[in-house]
């Protein structure tokens, strides 16, 4: 009989071994099948969004080098339809012209000057003084500088006869500037002089600018830059999105080394390009060249906006290869635990041996499970919990743990969730705690987190305790750990369940702000527009575009009294709202009466970083 025993242990050992390295096999091999799935997938949808991005950037790219290339050729068309301007010519040719031949003269720049946008006309005549001006360059005028150099182009274009692009450069006030200079009064004789120049002076922030620093779509990143290039140096013509006061005066060195976008464009590159921008932060950009001009055209989106969904979504894919792993692992190990003790059972000693594992797997650790926000009230807990606070989930929920603790325990808890809001860190900790139910006593190793919203804002702190008193026996601690597994799974769900719904609360709040029939308009500190709804571009008849950055200023119709902002701004500088009546124009020049309230917006500190305003038209 022993004999017989014993070679039935041999034989159980044997086969337990081959069934362990059978399962090792199976757990690898899986492991391996969903890390190189989870790989692929992860490769696959980071190269899509990529893709998707370098299209919508080259798209955009190309459309604005186009505008530009062709709003340029029509201003370079515009100038040149002087060149044979008759009045110009007779005007300087003539040594007394008479006053309606000025008058006229005159009059032909400044309709010329507003029906192409020009921001001034100046006329000189060839030694280089200037004979006529519109009233816009009387601030170039008061400019020596600016007027010598002007003096000094009008003799050069004379002498050249040919007309002259004069490329954005910085003017002593800062401003920039860029201009048509053309030549008026071209005799036939090919070695004398034109009588005159006329220079058309071209503000870049009426077009220009704008036109290169709008973006189509929705982004915290991308933005369209406009470039030349100087001997080793790149300029960046128009002010950034991510740094003040570059336009004309940041400049930086050319060489394809250091994978500046900017530099590779003008290095003669055109195309998709992954490289790094004037802040060193890798950027996924389209470069171009614009036709015609001395300009290229950079249009670049941060690769960690880009990427930044497939980053997330990483994450989610990983947590749940880990859980798939670790089903399987549990389940290989659950197969193997079975088979052996099935195999125990064919001999006295092999049960006796398996009897004596299955006592060292008795005790569990039920693990505590609760949720509470900003001011210490419950949101949810898990059944663990309930049996130490002492009632259900339904009676806790809107409660805090004043109404259920001693003062002195609740005190010290509402400390630790405090601190852990403050740092934004977790806190882990031990403690002896009664339980309520039974009054037995516990230590807790308990691990408390902030929680935050999708957006950012904090929702309160999530507690997590793990009994670590001591071990029961082995088949009480699989029971009780796979019911605190369930319950802990059940408390995650219904937490999700909560954060979803606060999500679609934040929704409806947005839609109802934006569908709403009255005026909504906010504004940062520095009263410049950040949002305005539907009912107010309907009720102003401006467009989004128009308004977006623009003090509300844009609406006075100069009929409002002055004491009337003087009482707004004094309430809301002091932190205190306002109401009262606008008389206001719309974009087509109709004005109407408007009912206003303004009010500060705060962060939970009390801090004021908006001003919000709710208008009624109550013009009728």
């Amino acid at each position: 009989m022993f004999s017989h025993l014993h070679s039935l242990r041999i034989q159980q050992i044997m086969t337990h071994r081959s069934l362990a390295l059978w399962l090792i096999g199976i757990l690898l091999m899986w492991t391996l099948v969903i890390c190189t799935g989870s790989w692929l997938h992860f490769n696959a949808h980071r190269a899509q969004m990529q893709r998707v991005a370098a299209d919508n950037i080259d798209h955009i790219g190309k459309l604005k080098a186009t505008q530009i290339s062709q709003w340029m050729q029509e201003r370079k068309a515009d100038a040149e339809v002087a060149e044979f301007q008759p009045l110009a010519k007779y005007f300087l040719l003539k040594e007394e012209s008479p006053p309606s031949m000025r008058a006229d003269l005159q009059n032909w720049m400044e309709r010329s000057e507003k029906a192409y946008g020009y921001s001034a006309l100046l006329l000189f005549d060839a030694k280089g003084d200037l004979r006529l001006r519109t009233q816009n360059a009387e601030a170039l005028w008061q400019n020596p500088l600016a007027i010598s150099a002007m003096s000094k182009i009008a003799q050069d274009v004379s002498r050249s006869r040919e007309v002259v692009f004069i490329d954005l450069h910085q003017q002593p006030d800062k401003s920039a500037h860029m201009a048509f200079a053309v030549p008026v009064g071209i005799s036939s004789q090919v070695d004398e002089p034109a009588a005159g120049v006329l220079l058309f002076i071209i503000d870049p922030k009426h077009f220009l600018y704008p036109l290169i620093q709008t973006w189509p779509t929705p982004s915290t990143s991308a933005e369209t830059l406009l470039v030349r290039r100087e001997g080793n140096e790149v300029v960046f013509l128009n002010e950034l999105r991510h740094r003040t006061g570059t336009a004309l005066t940041l400049r930086l060195p050319v060489g394809r080394e250091t994978h500046l976008a900017a530099a590779l464009a003008v290095d003669g590159y055109e195309g998709i390009t992954e490289s790094v921008d004037y802040r060193g932060i890798p950027v996924l950009a389209s470069l171009h060249k614009i036709v015609g001009t001395p300009w290229f055209m950079v249009a670049k989106i941060d690769q960690d906006e880009i990427y930044l969904p497939i980053h997330e979504q990483a994450k989610v894919t990983v947590l749940v290869a880990i859980l798939l792993i670790l089903l399987a692992y549990l389940g290989g190990w659950m197969i193997w635990r079975q088979q052996k003790l099935v195999s125990s059972r064919l001999t006295a000693s092999l049960i006796d041996q398996e009897r004596s594992q299955l006592r060292i797997l008795i005790a569990s650790i039920p693990n505590l499970v609760w949720l509470k926000d900003i001011n210490g009230i419950y949101l949810t807990c898990n059944p663990a919990f309930e049996h130490f606070i002492g009632t259900s989930e339904t009676k806790l929920i809107g409660k805090t743990d004043y109404d259920f603790l001693p003062q002195e325990l609740a005190n010290a808890f509402r400390t630790k969730d405090e601190k852990v809001m403050a740092d934004g860190k977790p806190i882990t900790d031990e403690a002896w705690l009664s339980f309520a139910d039974d009054g037995h006593q516990a230590l807790l190793e308990t691990t408390t987190v902030p929680m935050f919203k999708s957006d950012g804002s904090l929702i309160g702190v999530l507690g997590i305790s793990r009994d670590i008193t001591a071990q029961r026996q082995a088949e009480a601690a699989v029971a009780q750990r796979t019911q605190a597994l369930e319950s802990g799974r059940r408390a995650l769900l219904s937490v999700l369940q909560d954060l979803r719904r606060s999500q679609a609360e934040l929704l409806k709040f947005s839609l109802a702000i934006e569908q709403s029939p009255e005026s909504i308009v906010i504004t940062n500190l520095a009263a410049e527009i950040e949002y305005v709804n539907a009912a107010f571009l309907a009720r102003t008849g401006y467009q989004r575009e128009q308004v977006l950055g623009r003090n509300p200023r844009i609406l006075q119709s100069g009929k409002t009294p002055r004491s009337t902002y003087d009482e707004l701004w004094a309430s809301l500088t002091s932190g205190r709202p306002w109401k009262g009546e606008f008389i206001n124009r719309k974009a087509n020049g109709e004005d109407y009466i408007e009912f206003v309230q303004i009010a500060p917006m705060r962060l939970t500190d009390g801090c004021v970083t908006h001003y919000v305003a709710v208008k009624e038209d109550i013009t009728e």
